[in-house]
């Protein structure tokens, strides 16, 4: 057999032991190799075992070496690694609180909360510990006195989540790469690393010198004190230091020591969202009688209430392969620098994790040119609107690559809120299934078309596939019928609504305009963004108190908007009956409307802190606009269930 039949492309076992049987025919010393009990054909399938394995394994090693096709974690890593490219680590919910501390006496000149003061939140009845990253103080020129106590005010105090650990390391040999110093935690938060060094283990704890995170190379001098951060196997992070050239190089003898936060990442995310008036989210921990001092350095007691500016968001798990495959290549390309659109998407993606879908342009694209301006708007991954902490550290990223005199714009999408309801008839005959259990099945499928499909720039809601998924969520549907409206909240606090007293029959209400003996709310413009239907405008349903329609006492009604087909809109009762008419007016193309009269509120049916507004929209494809996303939230789905008679 000449070695051009040998068919050395086929390499799946069967082909293989089939070509070496083939090889065997052209010779007449192994007669046996064609029959399956020889001891020559059990030969011939261990090297066609060992071939095919041999095989798949360099086709397995090959592939580990791009970017593209690279299946282990580690290799995506390494490769990423040749780019510049850092994978984010898992990341730290992050909140903002304002401190008012009351001090026991006018004794203290200041107040100090050190970095790293610990608090406590729960979300979901499981309680996280959050720490101050930073220490923040106030002086006497900051403060009230009330009774005979000072009273300060610390805004702005930014938590994360996490537990607080150290690590230590001492350089025995300075050599690089002789010595690696990994961080020996996988839930590490990379961004609350903080690495300081002392010339060696007799010097004090004050002789250390903190060193700084750098990404790149350039600007470096051999005297900097800086560190390089990088991903290493089993998802850990490793230090590297300088060589003289780049950076100041260790010498043996010196103490590294590490201080960071392990963290339970999106878990903690909403800590501080059920706080109250008389109830705060963020517990301080015991030891904040230390806060404040005299002039003589003495502990001074103080009590602290800690009120959320803005509730835990930003805890995510760490990057993934597909996203590290995604981000290391644009990433490469930008360079470190900030030049164009593109350049700021892959500087933000590269370094901040909270991003789920990411628009920039520059000011020269807009209607009205701006020019020496870029926006940027951000949809993150936790929750829907972006926090001013968030804001902050989103600008802070840019700032370091962008050039000088171009001004930043950072903000959350306008939202296209979506209300889907269907009635779905099905076959009871063709399912074992509960009527509950279709229902959950049915309402399984819509979210995932929402999770697969939405919340993303650019994300159009389909009605004809969408249809289609809820048919194909069990084999016993036989069709649905669905509309699809547009929503706005509007909210409605607990100070707003009108407290009835029920001996006098009066309203009273710690704000509001008194019109009539009840507290009135004016609800201004409602924009659901799409065009609407004609009819189909509704808000909930409300419990108000009033004179209306010339009564001569107040009376309590529970009643809602809608719109009257003709571009008014009235308010009206649960049974349809017409109360007050054109109190505002709808644009259906646009719609919007305009601002309504002013009404007063007892209660919400739906005991919800806001007024749901709806219509359905005209057109059955929804596109969303250039700063627009599109999404809709379990509670914003009813589904109807409909069983066919035969």
């Amino acid at each position: 057999m000449s070695t051009t039949d040998i068919q050395i492309t086929d390499l799946d076992f069967d082909t293989i032991k089939s070509t070496l049987r083939t090889y065997l025919k052209g010779q007449s010393v192994f007669t046996d190799y064609d029959f399956e009990g020889s001891a020559l054909s059990t030969l011939l399938d261990v090297l066609a075992y060992n071939t095919h394995y041999n095989a798949y394994y360099a086709n397995m090693l090959a592939n580990e070496m791009f970017l593209d096709s690279a299946s282990q974690r580690d290799s995506v890593v390494s490769i990423a690694k040749h780019l510049g490219y850092t994978p984010q680590s898992k990341s730290s919910a992050s909140a903002t609180i304002t401190l008012t501390l009351t001090e026991d006496g006018t004794t203290s000149s200041s107040v100090t909360v050190p970095q790293y003061s610990q608090f406590t939140a729960s979300v979901d009845g499981k309680s996280y510990t959050f720490y101050s990253m930073n220490s923040y103080s106030t002086t006497e020129g900051d403060t009230t006195t009330e009774a005979g106590k000072k009273i300060y005010t610390i805004s702005g105090v930014v938590l994360k989540e996490g537990a607080k650990l150290n690590k230590t390391f001492t350089v025995n040999n300075n050599s690089i790469n002789s010595e690696r110093y990994v961080i020996p935690n996988v839930d590490v938060d990379s961004s609350t690393i903080v690495v300081k060094v002392k010339e060696n283990s007799s010097t004090a704890d004050t002789g250390y010198v903190t060193y700084t995170k750098h990404t790149g190379i350039k600007d470096l001098t051999s005297t900097d004190t800086i560190y390089f951060l990088q991903e290493v196997e089993e998802g850990k992070f490793e230090l590297v230091f300088g060589d003289d050239v780049y950076g100041k190089q260790l010498s043996v003898g010196n103490v590294i020591s590490v201080d960071y936060l392990t963290t339970k990442g999106s878990l903690a995310n909403g800590a501080g969202s059920d706080e109250t008036a008389s109830t705060n989210s963020f517990t301080p921990s015991s030891s904040t009688a230390s806060w404040a001092k005299t002039s003589s350095s003495d502990a001074v007691n103080v009590s602290v209430v800690a009120k959320v500016s803005s509730v835990a968001t930003g805890g995510s798990e760490p990057e993934t392969m597909n996203s590290i495959k995604f981000v290391a290549p644009i990433s490469f390309q930008s360079q470190n620098r900030a030049l164009t659109a593109d350049d700021y998407k892959s500087i933000i993606l590269s370094n901040y994790n909270n991003v789920e879908s990411i628009r920039v342009w520059g000011g020269e694209d807009n209607a009205r040119p701006e020019y020496g301006k870029v926006f940027i708007v951000v949809k993150p991954k936790n929750g829907t609107l972006l926090t001013s902490q968030n804001i902050l550290d989103i600008k802070n990223i840019v700032n370091t690559y962008k050039p000088l005199g171009i001004s930043i714009s950072v903000k959350s999408p306008e939202y296209l809120y979506l209300d889907i309801k269907t009635t779905v008839t099905y076959n009871p005959n063709l399912s074992t299934e509960t009527e509950g259990t279709l229902k959950s099945l049915i309402l399984s499928s819509i979210m995932d078309y929402n999770n697969t499909n939405l919340a993303k720039f650019d994300s159009v809601f389909r009605f004809s596939p969408f249809t289609t998924k809820i048919d194909d969520a069990e084999n016993s549907i036989t069709s649905n019928k669905t509309t699809i409206g547009a929503r706005e909240h509007k909210a409605v606090s607990e100070e707003q609504l009108s407290t009835v007293d029920s001996t006098t029959g009066s309203t009273t209400s710690g704000s509001g305009y008194t019109i009539g003996g009840a507290i009135d709310i004016v609800f201004s413009e409602i924009d659901l963004k799409a065009t609407i239907k004609k009819g189909t405008f509704k808000s909930d349903s409300f419990t108000t108190l009033g004179k209306i329609l010339n009564e001569t006492s107040l009376s309590t009604k529970t009643v809602y908007y809608q719109d009257n087909s003709n571009g008014k809109i009235d308010l009206v009762t649960t049974t349809g009956d017409l109360v007050v008419g054109s109190v505002g007016t709808i644009d259906y193309d646009k719609g919007t409307v305009s601002q309504l009269s002013a009404v007063n509120i007892i209660s919400i049916l739906s005991n919800k802190n806001y007024l749901k507004f709806t219509g359905d929209i005209e057109n059955q494809d929804v596109y969303p606009e250039n700063t627009q996303v599109i999404l809709f939230e379990e509670s914003d789905v009813t589904v109807t269930m409909k069983a066919e008679t035969v």
